[in-house]
């Protein structure tokens, strides 16, 4: 898949568990938050190809996104608004990243 294509998904991703983080949903957070995490660790091999200033701020983006996606995992199983709503302060910061990057290219 072209990066853009994958940046697209995860955009959709992202608003899904935002849409469940605001329904209160957190026992479903899982399935879109990890098919992101997946998403954006198949960005990976394409970074190469964006402009230098903004091969790191992706980089960093998708380590956050990955390490915010296992923690709306865990705090949406034990229900924890607040932790769930930090998590995902991260994951929906780090996916906008992401997006924003790849929608100009």
């Amino acid at each position: 898949e072209e990066p853009n294509e994958i940046a697209m998904e995860l955009a959709i991703r992202n608003a899904t568990v935002q849409n469940l983080v605001r329904d209160g949903g957190f026992t479903e957070i899982w399935i879109p938050a990890l098919e992101a995490k997946d998403l954006a660790l198949a960005l990976t091999p394409h970074l190469d190809r964006l402009a230098p200033d903004q091969q790191l701020p992706v980089r960093l983006a998708v380590k956050e996104l990955v390490r915010a996606a296992w923690l709306l995992d865990w705090h949406g199983d034990l229900g924890n608004r607040q932790r769930v709503e930090a998590a995902y302060a991260i994951f929906g910061q780090a996916a906008d990243i992401i997006t924003a990057t790849y929608d100009r290219q």
